[in-house]
């Protein structure tokens, strides 16, 4: 016997809380701006994590001016990541 559990979609708080503890491990600074528009944006944790490790890369002088459109662009594959379907042919 097992426990059966659903996962859910973190709330907007727990994913805010969440990205903003993130942010600290990692030395980012980002405006509450551009926390709320990744928290409400990522599906998951781990998409909140891989988030902040691809803005991570940014030198200094990107990160002083990043804005919710760049972060729009550098998130794009995480965000709307296409939906790739699996067929034998693309297995073998």
């Amino acid at each position: 016997m097992g426990l059966v559990c659903g996962l859910e979609r973190p709330n907007e708080i727990t994913r805010l809380e969440i990205l903003e503890i993130k942010a600290m491990e990692k030395n980012i600074r980002l405006n509450s701006e551009i926390l709320k528009y990744i928290a409400d944006c990522a599906q998951n944790a781990g998409a909140l994590s891989g988030a902040l490790n691809r803005i991570s890369i940014l030198d200094n002088h990107e990160m002083s001016q990043l804005n919710v459109e760049r972060v729009n662009e550098l998130l794009a594959e995480i965000i709307n990541p296409e939906k790739k379907r699996l067929t034998v042919q693309g297995v073998i």
